[in-house]
């Protein structure tokens, strides 16, 4: 009776990497941007999903944002909340929602059944840090670093996270180039 939970809801602060970690663990899924539903007109959930096994709705706060008042006609919620109802807990598709503020939420979402899995993402620590930097630095052609500057630079880039990182890295090179001799 207990079947696998047909919907999962990861959330964590804005440019932290969530979507891309839903990239690597979930290659083969349907990607859709909250932000292209919302110009939908008529959504036929069960069309958009055919041959799907996971769908990915990518900032789902956008199209789930709490409900004003018990009839608020929120058209795309509410046929996002049938659809969902109609999954078959055994079979697929299984959903993925990816949020930045779940506190925005309509609290339907959050029932049993619907996304009843979440995971936070959280920000990243001077380790992890670390080894974001370490990874965006090998990505770049001809450049290298002491291992100890790593740990450094992972201490002192507190309250970064991955995007912070990257574009760090990429700021850093970039000067670095661009410098006479």
């Amino acid at each position: 009776p207990f079947g696998i939970s047909r919907g999962l809801l990861i959330h964590g602060p804005s440019g932290i990497g969530k979507t891309r970690l839903v990239q690597h663990v979930v290659q083969d899924a349907q990607y859709m941007n909250s932000i292209d539903l919302l110009y939908q007109t008529n959504v036929d959930w069960n069309l958009w999903t055919k041959n799907v096994d996971i769908l990915v709705l990518d900032d789902i706060h956008r199209i789930g944002a709490q409900r004003t008042a018990p009839d608020d006609p929120n058209i795309l919620l509410t046929s996002l909340l049938a659809w969902m109802d109609g999954i078959d807990s055994n079979t697929t598709p299984r959903v993925i929602g990816i949020t930045h503020s779940p506190q925005l939420l309509d609290r339907a979402l959050r029932r049993p059944g619907r996304f009843d899995t979440e995971i936070e993402v959280p920000m990243p620590t001077a380790v992890m840090r670390s080894a974001l930097l370490r990874h965006f630095v090998s990505t770049m052609k001809s450049v290298t670093l002491r291992e100890d500057v790593y740990d450094e630079m992972g201490s002192m880039a507190k309250g970064f996270h991955a995007a912070d990182c990257l574009l760090a890295v990429k700021g850093a090179t970039r000067r670095a180039l661009s410098r006479p001799g």
